[in-house]
């Protein structure tokens, strides 16, 4: 199988019960392993009446983060895993106020040989920039504004990537609906980055093809054949 990386959306609907807990979940999704994950919630679509409100969520959660050293096991946030990495990153925080976009929190670009990022919230951002559409490998989520269900869901949709996505809503059928439309290969509702080895993990479209874990994993290693018999 082929996993090809993602750009997961993490859709917040203004229904959402426990705005703390979809705002630490959502801190995790992004900022664990410093944003170098596969799957890494690294878009965050929040409808407007609850935006305010999630982000001083976020801003709190993450203003408790421990930074540290990889081996240091009271260490919750680290550096990204190279210089090379690190000015990559940088390339995609320069482009932020360019087009209106900005730091809701975060955005230092650490220089030298400093490799650690702050955890950073970019807000204002166009939905076809490159950084809504690419993935950014770090410690960096970008916020795009839902105006209803509708737009949010289209908004989730509209990447070229579909590896992974989660929705937070205190209606449970709306979230299964919702979580059906979402072209993502895992989608979790109410939680995030939840995972078991008996469980399918691929993505749809450009995020690859295949399934790694379960019983879908053996058919990367089999191949179907068909025998014909003429019984005349």
């Amino acid at each position: 199988s082929l996993e090809l990386g993602g750009k997961s959306p993490q859709v917040v609907l203004n229904d959402v019960v426990d705005l703390d807990a979809a705002a630490s979940t959502i801190a995790w999704g992004i900022f664990y392993n410093s944003g170098q994950t596969c799957n890494a919630g690294s878009r965050v679509i929040v409808q407007e009446e609850i935006k305010d409100a999630l982000f001083e969520k976020l801003k709190g959660f993450v203003n408790s983060f421990r930074w540290g050293h990889p081996l240091d096991p009271t260490t919750q946030m680290g550096p990204v895993v190279s210089l090379k990495q690190r000015d990559r990153i940088n390339s995609y925080l320069e482009q932020v106020g360019k087009n209106g976009e900005s730091f809701v929190f975060g955005g230092k670009q650490p220089s030298g040989n400093d490799c650690n990022f702050e955890p950073t919230l970019i807000s204002g951002v166009s939905h076809d920039s490159k950084l809504a559409q690419e993935e950014i490998f770090g410690p960096v989520i970008v916020a795009e504004i839902a105006k209803n269900e509708a737009h949010a869901l289209e908004l989730a949709n509209g990447t070229e990537y579909g590896l992974a996505a989660s929705v937070w809503s205190g209606n449970i059928a709306k979230a299964h609906n919702f979580a059906r439309q979402l072209r993502a290969g895992t989608v979790w509702i109410n939680t995030f980055d939840m995972s078991d080895v008996i469980t399918p993990f691929g993505g749809f479209k450009n995020s690859g093809s295949g399934r790694d874990k379960s019983l879908h994993a053996l058919d990367a290693y089999s191949a179907l054949k068909t025998t014909w018999v003429d019984l005349n």
